[in-house]
């Protein structure tokens, strides 16, 4: 019973973390947080400043431009197709 669970959670936690789920996209996420906070202090004060056209919202085009100038070698297109939800109000 719950032996996938199990299997996932390998020390045995009680919690499954991304780290245990997918070691890759822990990696990748980690990467662009920390890029993130060195180059504009925070992941909420990156959005603003890479929001170039003020919508609200990023555009890849956006996310892209900003990566490149600041020199975060990461994958762009894996990062933002991870982050691309629909916010419902």
């Amino acid at each position: 019973r719950g032996g996938a669970w199990r299997y996932l959670d390998r020390n045995i936690s009680g919690t499954i973390t991304m780290q245990e789920w997918h070691q890759d996209s822990a990696k990748l996420l980690a990467s662009f947080k920390e890029f993130l906070d060195k180059e504009f202090g925070s992941v909420k004060l990156a959005f603003e400043r890479i929001d170039t056209d003020n919508s609200g919202s990023l555009t890849y085009s956006e996310l892209r431009r900003a990566c490149k100038r600041r020199g975060w070698t990461g994958n762009v297109k894996l990062i933002f197709d991870c982050l691309d939800i629909c916010m419902v109000p």
